[in-house]
């Protein structure tokens, strides 16, 4: 199970990451702090909006990473 701590990076800006994480049963991130509960990731649609929006935010992305994301979403989804 990826948590917080041992989650995917897929962006940063600063100290702040962006990390993907099924710590609470669903594959979610949580965006550049630890919230309550991440916002939740159904698809490889909701993966690409959220490189959209963390692009036009500012943030550099770590591309390597999102491609692995996206080539292993299903695997992601189970960890």
């Amino acid at each position: 199970m990826l948590g917080y701590e041992n989650g995917v990076v897929i962006a940063s800006r600063g100290k702040s990451k962006i990390i993907l994480s099924n710590q609470y049963g669903y594959l979610g991130y949580y965006y550049g702090y630890k919230c309550f509960r991440p916002s939740e990731i159904k698809s490889i649609h909701d993966l690409n909006d959220l490189k959209s929006i963390i692009l036009n935010d500012g943030w550099d992305v770590d591309w390597v990473t999102y491609q692995w994301c996206l080539n292993n979403f299903e695997k992601l989804k189970d960890m």
